[in-house]
C-alpha cells in the first residue's frame, strides 16, 4: 500500500482541524483500521518525524516547515484574517475550540461580549506576521515544499471539497460526518456586541493596505 504522510499547517483557526480530521477519515477507510492518525504539536518544534507509513501532523509552528521531510504532503489551510481573528476571541472567550456534530444538540446560548480592541489588534498583527514569516520560509527556505492551499470558506459548508481540491478520491459519507468538526455553529455579529466596529477596522486596514 502506498505510504500516506501529510503535514497540516496553518495559523490557528483557519480550518486546519477540520482537514486533519478528514484526512483522518481517509486513512481509516484507506488501509481499513478505525484509529486515530492525528499528531497535533499546535506550538511544539517536532523533533523526529513518525516513521509510521500513515500519520497525519497537525501543527502551527512554522519552524516545523524547516525541517519538513520531503516524502511529507504539505497542506495549507488560509481564512478570511478578520473570521480567523473573531474566531480565535470567541474560542477564547468561551474556552471551546471545536464542535462536532453531537455538540450541536446541546448547544448553550451564549451571552453577547465585546471583544478588547487591544486584544483583537494583538491577534490581527500576530495572524500577519505569521503570514509573513511563512512567505520568507517558502521563498527563501523552502523552495522545494509544494503547499496543497486550502481556502477554509471553500470547505467550511462542504466539507467533501476537501478530497477534491487535494485530490484524493473519499466518498465522505454520514457515518465519515459524525467523526469531523463542524463550522462554529453562532453568528458572531450577534453575540459580539462590538463587532461593527471591528470590521470597520479590519476594512480600514485592507483599504490602506496594511
Amino acid at each position: 500500500m502506498e505510504k500516506i504522510k501529510y503535514m497540516i499547517m496553518s495559523h490557528g483557526r483557519c480550518g486546519s482541524m477540520l482537514c486533519a480530521f478528514l484526512l483522518n477519515e481517509y486513512i481509516k477507510s484507506y488501509i481499513n483500521e478505525d484509529k486515530y492518525y492525528v499528531l497535533n504539536v499546535e506550538t511544539h518544534l517536532i523533533e523526529d518525524y513518525s516513521n509510521n507509513d500513515y500519520v497525519i501532523y497537525h501543527a502551527h509552528n512554522l519552524s516545523n516547515l524547516l525541517t519538513l521531510p520531503k516524502d511529507y504532503n504539505l497542506i495549507f489551510p488560509v481564512r478570511n484574517i478578520f473570521n480567523t481573528i473573531i474566531s480565535k476571541a470567541v474560542a477564547v472567550h468561551t474556552l471551546k475550540y471545536k464542535y462536532f456534530h453531537k455538540d450541536l444538540k446541546q448547544l448553550e446560548d451564549i451571552e453577547p461580549f465585546s471583544i478588547d480592541p487591544t486584544f483583537f489588534l494583538e491577534l490581527y498583527n500576530h495572524n500577519k506576521q505569521w503570514h509573513s514569516d511563512c512567505d520568507i520560509i517558502f521563498s527563501k527556505h523552502r523552495k522545494d515544499l509544494n503547499p496543497i492551499k486550502i481556502n477554509y470558506e471553500d470547505i467550511e459548508n462542504d466539507p467533501s471539497k476537501f478530497f477534491d481540491i487535494v485530490g484524493l478520491d473519499f466518498n465522505l459519507t454520514d457515518r465519515h460526518m459524525k467523526n469531523i468538526t463542524v463550522k462554529v455553529p453562532y453568528d458572531y455579529s450577534k453575540i459580539i456586541t462590538n463587532y461593527d466596529d471591528l470590521k470597520d477596522y479590519h476594512l480600514a486596514r485592507i483599504k490602506l493596505g496594511v
